[in-house]
């Protein structure tokens, strides 16, 4: 019986450890991180997605520092309540496969950026699939896409290959900045780029540029020769950026 109790109490522990060890991060040669479901909060450092990954629905994942992400082909990670990129942070997102990110924990949150009344820092991408909406209560987003959380604006953003769709809530703006708030400075230098604005506020959002109810508070845009930006402020009627439309920041 006691040969029994110890057999028993031996298997539990050798489970546990195993569990545990199965939760640690594993590192690969090059001091990359395989990205799983329990990790986070991302530190300065190079994160691989090697198998897809869907983060809870309680979890939003937080950059700190000089973060790079590698999507590997094949590979998807979904963050329902997007990422925190905050002001002074840097994320750069590599690769071939799929990133999903939305606002569903906040009306507030950016679906790649900021939070409530903070800043966004840097967001660079690549390569891969890339789609941010924050969108996900419906008529009350002050979030944008890709940028700032509501009352929140973006240091930069640069694309420079991939696919990436971007919809900013109902009062921000699909890339840059969140309700009230200026844009961020955006470089697009290569991929496939569709962008898609709010309508409400007083002006409207641009599609590339401010929040709502600001007027005249973009950042600087650079479009390299013979790439195509498609906009949109419903969703449905697309067209090329151009210049010429009111609602769309001026290039430089």
């Amino acid at each position: 019986m006691k040969k029994a109790i110890i057999s028993i109490i031996t298997l539990i522990i050798v489970l546990f450890a195993f569990i545990s060890c199965s939760n640690e991060p594993k590192m690969l040669a090059d001091g990359s991180i395989v990205l799983n479901r329990t990790i986070t909060t991302w530190k300065t450092g190079t994160y691989v997605l090697s198998s897809s990954v869907v983060f809870s629905d309680k979890v939003r994942i937080t950059v700190e520092g000089d973060v790079t992400l590698i999507l590997n082909e094949g590979c998807k990670l979904v963050s329902y309540q997007g990422i925190t990129v905050n002001k002074g942070s840097k994320l750069t997102i590599n690769g071939s496969g799929e990133l999903s990110a939305s606002n569903y924990g906040d009306k507030n949150d950016s679906a790649i950026g900021s939070r409530n009344g903070k800043d966004a820092g840097t967001i660079v991408i690549n390569g891969g699939t890339i789609k941010a909406y924050a969108t996900y209560w419906k008529g009350e987003n002050y979030g944008a896409a890709i940028g700032g959380g509501n009352h929140g604006s973006c240091e930069s953003v640069i694309i420079t290959g991939g696919s990436v769709k971007a919809v900013g809530g109902e009062y921000a703006s699909g890339i840059g900045g969140g309700y009230t708030r200026k844009g961020a400075n955006v470089r697009i230098e290569g991929g496939s780029i569709d962008v898609e604005a709010g309508a409400l506020g007083d002006p409207a959002p641009s599609s590339i540029g401010h929040g709502g109810n600001l007027l005249n508070e973009d950042g600087e845009l650079y479009i390299a020769d013979g790439i195509t930006v498609n906009v949109s402020d419903d969703g449905e009627n697309w067209e090329a950026y151009s210049t010429s439309r009111k609602r769309y920041m001026k290039t430089v």
